[in-house]
């Protein structure tokens, strides 16, 4: 499965974070393969991307802005914009979803996308004022019959999670694939969850 993320709008703090996040989980729990759209929407318009391998976002958390570059495209304008030209463009490049990290431009984008059926999960990221809680607001203030989904600011895990539970869904080798490793990362997560209590448990009864 290949994923392109993409940065988009003003440059803010942990966008390099949040790629390092979900291509190393990415890769290490399920195998994906990730890709990075140069300057955020215009990327995802003309087809543009760079490929993202484990190697080239170790050491990204510590690192300002954006190793994909970000830019302030609308990804309805011009004429390989709209979700029709966007999804052909993802099928001629074997693109299976798209992780739009940003604010609220970025995310009203992304949800608008959504909306018409392509695969497009949004992250919001903490911003200059508002920490992301902005973007938060502009998502869930949507009206009935509009499904949106989110997840926490800047948490690039659980839009990988998100992603992976929307996929596994459906039918087929692929998606039973899919439901096997969330089975075999809960149970992983349980452990280091009964782990940490037990410790935890141990402390405490040394401290009475």
């Amino acid at each position: 499965m290949k994923i392109g993320l993409l940065t988009s709008g003003g440059d803010c703090p942990g966008l390099n974070a949040v790629i390092r996040g979900a291509v190393l989980n990415g890769v290490k729990k399920y195998g994906y393969e990730f890709v990075g759209f140069r300057d955020g929407w215009r990327g995802v318009v003309e087809g543009d991307y760079m490929d993202l391998p484990r190697q080239k976002v170790r050491g990204l958390a510590s690192q300002g802005g954006t190793i994909i570059g970000t830019s302030r495209t609308n990804p309805f304008d011009g004429p390989n914009g709209g979700p029709e030209n966007i999804e052909i463009m993802m099928e001629r490049h074997g693109i299976d979803a798209i992780v739009a990290i940003g604010g609220e431009g970025t995310l009203a984008g992304a949800k608008r996308l959504a909306d018409a059926g392509l695969p497009v999960i949004g992250v919001p990221v903490p911003l200059k004022h508002l920490d992301g809680v902005d973007s938060l607001h502009s998502i869930v203030q949507m009206p009935a019959g509009v499904p949106v989904a989110t997840v926490s600011i800047a948490g690039a895990r659980n839009a990988g999670l998100l992603a992976a539970r929307i996929l596994g869904a459906g039918e087929g080798e692929q998606a039973e694939a899919l439901r096997a490793k969330m089975r075999s990362f809960q149970k992983d997560l349980r452990d280091v969850a009964s782990a940490k209590g037990a410790a935890l448990a141990q402390r405490v009864s040394q401290a009475r």
